[in-house]
């Protein structure tokens, strides 16, 4: 049952976490976030993916790796079953007004009718740092599942085709979210039997 796979922890943020990442947000330290994977593409398409990046310093960022590795073993093993082998270096993120991501996955692209993997990516970690703005809700479109983030949440799920999903425009304020993501040392479950048609990348 894919919908057992999205895991969401509410006020899993400490405060003190909130307020010390919040201070990495500067204006000129920004820049358009890429589409597609950061490692193979430097494209900036504001039409599909309007969003704003900010660099996170190499001693804060190991930190959250270690982080995000104890609460994988502490929440996430018992649902994917799978052992960490990596941490992908955290991603700081702004939505400003009118800032969306069209719907997109996090490892997979549609090639000659079927998912392909192109990254080592199998779960996906996404960490809400506020939420005192409009829109910006997060939705798996393959599923009906819309979530509205609050401060201090941890959305997780697998980072293949079948969760595919988008961040609606925000209407007012500013959306900030920290994002990463694990590599298992298997994937998180197989998809031989996978109805293709149900799931089909609308044309």
């Amino acid at each position: 049952n894919y919908y057992d796979y999205i895991k969401i922890i509410p006020e899993a943020l400490p405060e003190s976490f909130i307020e010390l990442t919040k201070e990495l947000i500067t204006a000129e330290s920004s820049s358009p976030a890429l589409v597609g994977y950061d490692d193979e593409t430097t494209d900036v398409n504001l039409e599909y993916r309007n969003t704003n990046w900010f660099p996170i310093p190499e001693f804060v960022a190991k930190k959250i790796e270690i982080a995000v590795t104890n609460l994988y073993e502490l929440e996430y093993r018992k649902i994917y079953k799978k052992n960490v082998v990596k941490v992908e270096a955290p991603q700081l993120l702004e939505y400003p007004v009118g800032g969306k991501y069209d719907m997109h996955n996090d490892a997979d692209d549609w090639i000659d009718g079927k998912p392909v993997r192109k990254t080592d990516r199998d779960v996906s970690i996404l960490a809400y740092l506020n939420d005192d703005y409009e829109g910006g809700e997060l939705e798996f479109n393959f599923f009906g599942i819309t979530i509205k983030p609050k401060k201090g949440m941890i959305i997780a799920f697998p980072s293949y085709y079948e969760f595919t999903h988008q961040v609606h425009p925000v209407t007012k304020g500013t959306r900030y979210t920290l994002v990463t993501w694990i590599e298992t040392n298997e994937r998180i479950y197989e998809r031989e039997w996978l109805s293709y048609t149900r799931y089909k990348w609308p044309s």
